[in-house]
């Protein structure tokens, strides 16, 4: 039961750590209210991803020579 337990803490552990890096990295790129008008502080961890997803695409130049794919 005691490693079952500790797995579980661990997990939820990392699953934190992903949420409040990808806060910093919205909050890093001015990323304050989701597209739906949600504070980013009040969403959950699947609508965080989506916004951290969609800003980080943003960011990226693709006319950039260097970020072409072939």
């Amino acid at each position: 039961m005691g490693i079952l337990y500790n797995a579980a803490v661990v997990g939820n552990q990392v699953k934190n750590r992903s949420q409040e890096h990808m806060l910093s990295e919205l909050k890093r790129l001015n990323v304050t209210v989701s597209q739906q008008g949600t504070p980013i502080n009040r969403m959950d961890n699947a609508e965080i991803a989506y916004e951290y997803v969609l800003a980080i695409l943003s960011e990226i130049d693709v006319e950039n020579q260097e970020n072409a794919w072939f």
